[in-house]
């Protein structure tokens, strides 16, 4: 019997690179990206003709959609090209979806910066508006559609987000003495490594329930004083810290009782992401001849 096909947007992003490592283990996987790539289809998912045309020809069985513009300060710089790749783009490839495979099963990854009624900035309106964009086509054309809600995402790999530059920086022993400069000692956020949540999806895919939002996360929140303090236990050096300000400040609190009851749980310790992040930025710095 041959293998389903399941279909990856944003394939060459952090997350979607271990997501086509790890269902390349039990499907035919076809990566989709906006830039050039010898292993991927090269689509522009804001491209409505380009998105129906891709659909047409590789007539998935499930789509798991990671694309996305996901830097706040971008959104609040270029907000209408946020709304643009975050809304309209998932608008034509369910679009395109329903024509073409409207049996498909299909896994639109949301944030947890998604809100309900204010909006702390345009990533996160164009995320909430992504997320009841996917709950209403589903509902309106009976898709199959699961809504999956992670939390901060860590891990090796090319990561935007706050562990990931501390990692890059504290790596070069030109920094030693340089400080980190950080916004708030008392950020709280969970963090989760980027593998569980790709197993999380693989499971939302299989079994997941059709217009059901799951979150995802670690159950485990720490300040940013906090992930300093897991960063020293790897530095043989003090780390030079600064903080621009020490207020409370509670992230979006994340339940995966869901995901839970699916049989999902993290098996990727806080400390083994760190580790493996320290050795993917010595290794990325080696490749480019800095270290």
């Amino acid at each position: 019997m041959p293998k389903q096909t399941v279909l990856v947007t944003g394939a060459t992003g952090f997350t979607g690179d271990h997501a086509i490592k790890k269902l390349k283990q039990n499907y035919h996987v076809i990566g989709i990206s906006r830039s050039a790539n010898p292993n991927m289809l090269r689509v522009d998912l804001s491209d409505q003709y380009a998105v129906n045309e891709m659909m047409a020809k590789t007539m998935p069985d499930m789509i798991l959609h990671l694309a996305g513009q996901n830097h706040v300060q971008q959104s609040w710089e270029e907000p209408v090209s946020t709304f643009e790749i975050n809304v309209l783009a998932t608008l034509y490839l369910l679009e395109a979806a329903r024509k073409h495979v409207p049996n498909c099963r299909i896994v639109v990854v949301g944030s947890a910066l998604q809100a309900k009624k204010a909006y702390p900035h345009p990533y996160s309106f164009s995320k909430s508006l992504q997320a009841n964009l996917a709950k209403a086509w589903g509902d309106l054309y009976g898709m199959q559609i699961i809504l999956a809600v992670p939390c901060n995402l860590i891990g090796p790999g090319p990561s935007t987000g706050v562990c990931s530059a501390i990692a890059t920086q504290l790596i070069n022993e030109k920094n030693r003495d340089k400080q980190i400069q950080l916004s708030n000692a008392f950020a709280t956020r969970d963090y989760l490594d980027v593998r569980d949540a790709v197993r999380a999806y693989q499971m939302l895919l299989e079994y997941g329930e059709v217009g059901i939002a799951y979150e995802i996360g670690s159950g485990c929140y720490r300040t940013l004083e906090e992930v300093i303090a897991e960063f020293q236990k790897l530095i043989a050096y003090p780390i030079n810290a600064s903080y621009l300000e020490r207020k409370k400040e509670q992230g979006s609190l994340n339940s995966s009782i869901k995901m839970n009851n699916l049989g999902w749980k993290p098996n990727i310790s806080f400390e083994t992401s760190l580790r493996d992040m320290m050795e993917y930025a010595k290794k990325s710095y080696k490749k480019r001849g800095r270290v």
